[in-house]
């Protein structure tokens, strides 16, 4: 399996030995498979996955999923989801004319006022003055 090879080749020791599990090629498989939630995260970042649909993906009950997750990855899944969107609309700022509310739904927030809110509060910043600081107009 493709994300098998990938996984013995790229990632970092201290998470498989976070993964519950005795033998190595257990905690080796559970880093794949969460690995393939962790995946579905970054490569659509316009969507706030459920955790029951994450923990299909994995094929593990969302209470071991969720408890999982956190333990490997040293984050919640809600918070790790959450703060890829708000990476992905700050990148979008930077490289893309579309307006903060067109950034806001493209990063899976429906309301432009919680975006806003979601943004500053984790950069420290508005997302209007990323944006200024960069110089990029519309």
């Amino acid at each position: 399996m493709l994300i098998d090879a990938i996984v013995d080749v790229s990632l970092p020791r201290d998470q498989i030995n976070r993964c519950p599990g005795r033998t190595n090629k257990r905690k080796r498989e559970i880093y794949a498979r969460l690995t393939r939630a962790r995946l579905h995260i970054e490569g659509h970042p316009s969507e706030v996955p459920r955790i029951p649909d994450l923990a299909q993906l994995c094929s593990y009950s969302p209470w071991y999923f969720t408890k999982a997750f956190t333990e490997v990855f040293g984050t919640s899944p809600q918070s790790y989801c959450r703060r890829h969107r708000l990476s992905h609309a700050r990148r979008l700022l930077k490289v893309s004319a579309l307006s903060v509310s067109d950034v806001a739904a493209a990063s899976g927030f429906e309301n432009p006022s919680a975006f806003a809110r979601a943004f500053h509060q984790h950069f420290g910043e508005t997302a209007s003055e990323v944006r200024r600081s960069l110089g990029v107009t519309r």
